[in-house]
């Protein structure tokens, strides 16, 4: 566990203090900044030669990347610290780090906060920006000219105890789509599309007049507000009520006439990821899914959706383990990749890893590695080679 700030302060008190995300907690500690509540186990990212472990509310904390220790929290700046930092950064190949922090507290709509950071010089940009709307926003994408924030009408009512029973669905309402420009961040251009809601996005690339990015959108939050407390909340043999899942999606945003359209592949999938040496082109995108069989509320596949043959393929692990997040890594020979994993096996009460070549992906893996214990579901990961 990160020794943040929340976690020291509650093992001395030997209880918890303050409340969680989603958690409320009885008591009379005030919370003081954004760090307060920040458990930084959203994410983690091999950067600069830091292991950073992410939240969203609150900022990186730095970790060993050999013993897992933690080293302290990452102040970017003196007048940065205990901004919001999104557990969602994206690197460029020559390492500089694009993110954002959401306030939607702050201002009458919310407000954003785009990063720029530099791996020798550090902080290089703060822009801040003057939401239309204080939607809920947790990932961000990115082509070679442009950042891509998609806001759902998932919106921030003050008042309430905890992060997720601050926001409210407003299905009536429309998505707004910000486009910055990476070489002019105060240069902005807005967009308007049917209401949806999105965790995960996966890359973007340019095509004439328009920016496509791709996304993993649902009809609605209810994966926020309803079935996330289902899961934390359920018992044996209680009944799950069914939610939207999320399908991959190809956002067109024309900067000449200003029009955002949708293209769905009806291909349901969450956790997307691609080649990032070939992140601002229109390659495959891989995740997880659901099979045609299972009727279950997890994720029992690996998916490739390639968009310009339309073709998707999958494989479909065996009944009681559910998988998690496909990460790229580059195999030695430069062409290629894997995708690397955990699965959760309920049946056996087991953890394991699984490697599956992205370019074959229905024969299975090609390794695969068991603990005999279970670790429970987490959300990222990351690769980091041998030194």
């Amino acid at each position: 566990l990160v020794q943040t700030e929340k976690f020291v302060r509650e093992q001395r008190a030997g209880r918890f203090l303050l409340p969680g995300a989603g958690t409320d907690i009885e008591s009379d500690v005030p919370s003081g900044n954004n760090d307060s509540g920040n458990v930084a186990n959203i994410a983690l990212l091999p950067w600069n030669s830091e292991l950073l472990a992410l939240w969203e509310g609150g900022s990186a904390y730095r970790v060993d990347p050999e013993t897992l220790q933690t080293l302290g929290r990452k102040d970017w700046r003196d007048d940065l610290k205990h901004m919001p930092f999104s557990a969602h950064p994206m690197v460029e190949l020559d390492g500089t780090m694009w993110n954002f922090g959401s306030a939607p507290y702050a201002g009458r709509n919310g407000k954003l906060f785009v990063y720029r950071v530099s791996p020798q010089s550090g902080m290089q940009a703060v822009q801040p920006v003057d939401l239309p709307m204080s939607g809920y926003i947790h990932s961000f994408t990115m082509s070679e000219r442009y950042l891509v924030f998609y806001f759902g009408p998932h919106l921030f009512k003050p008042g309430a105890t905890t992060f997720v029973d601050s926001f409210e669905w407003s299905g009536e309402e429309s998505s707004k789509i910000l486009l910055i420009d990476k070489n002019d961040l105060s240069a902005q251009q807005w967009f308007e599309a049917p209401a949806g809601f999105v965790f995960h996005c996966a890359n973007a690339y340019e095509q004439g007049d328009e920016v496509i990015a791709r996304l993993c959108l649902y009809d609605n939050a209810d994966i926020m507000q309803r079935a996330m407390f289902q899961l934390m909340r359920a018992q044996p043999g209680d009944e799950y009520s069914d939610y939207a899942r999320s399908a991959l999606v190809e956002l067109r945003l024309n900067r000449v006439n200003g029009k955002a359209t949708v293209n769905t592949c009806d291909t349901l999938m969450e956790f997307p990821s691609v080649d990032p040496s070939a992140a601002f082109a229109a390659g495959p995108v891989f995740g997880v899914g659901h099979s045609d069989t299972t009727s279950a509320h997890y994720s029992d596949s690996v998916v490739r959706v390639d968009p310009r043959s339309e073709k998707t393929t999958r494989y479909v692990f065996d009944v009681g383990r559910i998988v998690e997040e496909p990460l790229w890594v580059s195999k030695a020979t430069g062409e290629g990749g894997w995708l690397l994993g955990t699965f959760l096996d309920y049946r056996r009460a087991e953890t394991g890893i699984y490697v599956l070549d992205a370019d074959d992906l229905a024969n299975g893996p090609v390794a695969t590695g068991r603990m005999p214990r279970h670790v429970p579901l987490g959300f990222h990961g990351c690769f980091v080679g041998a030194a």
